[in-house]
């Protein structure tokens, strides 16, 4: 019994960080759009980077980055 517990409780940690991944992305391109008024684009996320970013500024500057990391100090 418990083992269906640990499982389903991985579960559903597993699609908690899919979601927030997912919502932070959104968050991240709304507030481009409208604050900046740029178009975000990200290729893919992982757990401490971001690959393929890409930001063009209105009218038509661009500013292409590949690899994005983040890093925690202490």
């Amino acid at each position: 019994m418990s083992l269906l517990l640990i499982a389903f409780v991985l579960i559903l940690l597993s699609h908690l960080y899919w979601v927030c991944r997912w919502l932070i992305c959104t968050l991240a391109v709304r507030f481009f759009q409208t604050a900046l008024n740029a178009d975000l684009k990200i290729k893919s996320v992982g757990l401490f980077s971001v690959q393929g970013v890409s930001i063009q500024f209105h009218p038509q500057h661009t500013l292409v980055r590949h690899t994005v990391y983040m890093t925690f100090m202490s």
